[in-house]
């Protein structure tokens, strides 16, 4: 199972900024007298039409009858700054979501309210079977503003087919999947010279993706990650030095499908789906996209990411998806009050839940739900990601430090274009980020307490 810690950091891609839709901001929860208007924003896209029809039938059955309507709306771009807006001007509303900065920034400024506080919410949270962890992503001063839902997982994701076209099978001849890196340049060559049309791996490198989530997590499988010394003051982030490593003898193996730099991860999945490309760095979202987005053409599996050396394995990178968030606005009246609990428990009901683990968009987190979704019909892929739970951690809650010119990301590009060797690289991050994270303990943002970095997941 994911390893619970006190101290859960996760990771999540700020949306970009947009204009405001002045058409957002209009309406105040209360469509006549007697009914109220639940408003829903949220930026998730891939549940749309199926979140579309499930409204509809919320607002003709059940919000009939209980004088509510929910206003369900998807913004795929500039979310955080739209849903703060809408507070400043006084309207926003009532269930948001977001990325983790935007939403601590709403609970700062009072945009968002503890669960507890509205009305029901205590017997809400009670009846839920699991662990909210002590974290500033769930809580704030003792009191709850979100819990766990979802689990993302991560493995790699391989064509059995293209594996099985070049010999890369075990003793009775089905495709195996790579356990090491010098695997994975392996059967990537055998690949390139069987068919020189096919590529052995994708690396999306288009706004950071392969650093932060595919080849990222990735490597968390061969190490234990960023190291802090809170006694000296200094930073290690050597672990880089595995994931630079890695990139560069795959660039330097011509296996990688053409044009890393602007590669984004949706093409890479479209060129696997379409049978080109022989394996990718994936998460358990990438059953939905194989299945209904791009449908593969291939046989594909799932296993374990590689790792350097066999004799040396750590707990693979893993992530936590949490529930929207209440706004203030919930609480205008004791009958919005009681409207926004009835939404946000049919939100998070069994079978909302169960139907973006049918899709391949989500893992359950809580214990009932994986237990009651144990005998769904869902793909094999579906199947295999859920098994890597048992393999996966959840990171420690680190320090966000105020690092100094380049970001990890930029440092991670120049290396690959030639710009910085591996060692200026590493030594460039040791220096910025020991210096960063001692002027967060010299000035007091930083307390040794408020984080858990001691953290071992050796395997």
């Amino acid at each position: 199972m994911i390893l619970m810690k006190r101290k859960i950091k996760l990771f999540t891609a700020l949306f970009t900024v947009a204009a405001i839709s002045v058409a957002m901001f209009t309406g105040c929860g209360k469509e006549k007298s007697n009914v109220s208007v639940v408003r829903v924003w949220t930026g998730e896209g891939a549940t749309k039409q199926f979140m579309d029809k499930k409204v509809a039938e919320f607002n003709d059955t059940v919000g009939k009858e209980k004088n509510i309507k929910i206003d369900y709306k998807v913004v795929m771009s500039g979310l955080d700054d739209m849903i703060k807006s809408s507070y400043e001007n006084g309207d926003g509303p009532e269930i948001v979501s977001g990325s983790l900065n935007g939403l601590k920034q709403l609970r700062q400024l009072g945009y968002v309210v503890p669960i507890t506080d509205v009305a029901g919410g205590q017997e809400f949270l009670n009846s839920l079977d699991v662990e909210i962890p002590e974290t500033s992503t769930y809580m704030s001063d003792g009191k709850v503003y979100a819990f766990p839902t979802t689990c993302l997982v991560g493995g790699i994701v391989y064509n059995k087919d293209l594996f099985k076209k070049v010999g890369f099978v075990d003793s009775e001849g089905k495709a195996k999947a790579p356990e090491t890196w010098d695997e994975v340049i392996e059967v990537s060559k055998k690949i390139r010279k069987q068919d020189k049309t096919k590529y052995g791996i994708a690396l999306p490198m288009k706004d950071g993706f392969v650093w932060g989530y595919a080849m990222g997590w990735a490597m968390s499988a061969s190490s234990n990650g960023i190291e802090y010394d809170w006694e000296n003051k200094t930073v290690s982030c050597d672990s880089s030095r595995n994931l630079l490593e890695v990139m560069l003898k795959l660039k330097e193996a011509d296996v990688c499908f053409p044009g890393s730099e602007n590669l984004d991860n949706d093409t890479a999945r479209l060129q696997f789906s379409e049978g080109n490309i022989g394996m990718f760095m994936g998460c358990s979202w990438d059953v939905g996209v194989l299945t209904e987005q791009f449908p593969a053409k291939c046989d594909w599996g799932v296993a374990e990411y590689p790792v350097i050396d066999k004799n040396d394995k750590y707990l693979q990178n893993g992530q936590i998806g949490s529930s929207m968030r209440i706004g203030k606005s919930a609480k205008t009246s004791a009958e919005m009050e009681k409207a926004v609990m009835e939404v946000y428990k049919w939100l998070y009901g069994d079978e909302i839940q169960q139907y973006e683990y049918q899709i391949g968009q989500s893992l359950p987190y809580r214990p009932r739900l994986i237990e009651k979704f144990s005998n769904i019909d869902v793909p094999e892929q579906q199947k295999e990601f859920n098994k890597l739970r048992n393999v996966t951690r959840t990171p420690a809650e680190v320090p966000s430090l105020k690092i100094e010119g380049d970001t990890s990301t930029v440092v991670y590009e120049k290396v690959w274009i030639g710009e910085m060797t591996v060692d200026e690289a590493i030594k460039d991050l040791n220096t910025r980020y020991s210096k960063a994270f001692k002027k967060g303990i010299e000035d007091g943002s930083l307390i040794k307490s408020d984080y858990n970095t001691d953290v071992s997941y050796k395997r």
